[in-house]
């Protein structure tokens, strides 16, 4: 089985010994399309950061495109973090660098040649629809569009696993169906996908796998046909 991520026996404690996650086992195939869905403090965020190793967990073994992150030096977690992309909720664009600049200014610090930094900008831009926008800054953008931006800008490094933190969250649902639309296509065209998300609708409708965090541990693991129920 060729796997993406793999979580052995994991959990992550905080100070006062709240449990961020607690015991969990987990694989996602390479090419998989996943949504992690979950009440606030489900654990969505904390699965995350072991993910693009911001945190490390407490015990058990993280892998992730077949590196234990447990035994990843600090020197080499630059160079893990570009085989994924990140999609942040809050986009983190940078506010006095147009659309373009946002993407290329990453590149650039891959050492890559100003003709492989323009290529894979207005590459990633094209994957997104937003060519037409490469000269705006993020204020000129709806919130849709830097959503866009901000997909565009972690595909750039061509990961094999993009994870994203409800990207939908802060948009309207006919733009959550266009970024739902990209990211199946990312999917379509190879690239494993994680996402979190609070949309119930969105999850149903999409028909992918679903994995349900509650109190730090998976509650279930299967594909949704129906709308989630929250309580």
């Amino acid at each position: 089985m060729n796997l993406a991520i793999v979580f052995k026996n994991v959990s992550k404690i905080y100070h006062g010994q709240i449990y961020g996650l607690k015991d969990i086992n987990l694989e996602v195939e390479k090419g998989d399309f996943v949504f992690v869905t979950g009440h606030s403090g489900a654990g969505k965020s904390t699965l995350l950061k072991l993910l693009y190793r911001a945190l490390l967990p407490s015990s058990g073994e993280v892998y992730v495109n077949n590196m234990n992150l447990l035994k990843l030096k600090e020197k080499d977690i630059p160079l893990f973090r570009r085989t994924l992309g990140v999609v942040f909720q809050d986009v983190k664009l940078l506010p006095r660098k147009t659309a373009i600049e946002n993407i290329s200014l990453c590149l650039e610090m891959l050492g890559l040649s100003d003709r492989e930094v323009k290529k894979r900008a207005y590459k990633s831009l094209e994957l997104v629809k937003l060519s037409s926008k490469s000269r705006a800054f993020p204020n000129e953008l709806s919130g849709g569009e830097q959503q866009r931006l901000a997909i565009a800008r972690a595909i750039s490094y061509y990961p094999t696993l993009l994870i994203a933190d409800e990207p939908t969250g802060n948009i309207d649902l006919k733009t959550s169906w266009e970024i739902m639309s990209i990211f199946e296509n990312l999917n379509r065209m190879g690239m494993t996908i994680l996402i979190t998300t609070h949309n119930p609708i969105i999850v149903s409708k999409m028909n992918k796998r679903v994995i349900q965090l509650k109190n730090g541990q998976i509650e279930s693991d299967s594909l949704r046909d129906k709308p989630l129920i929250y309580e």
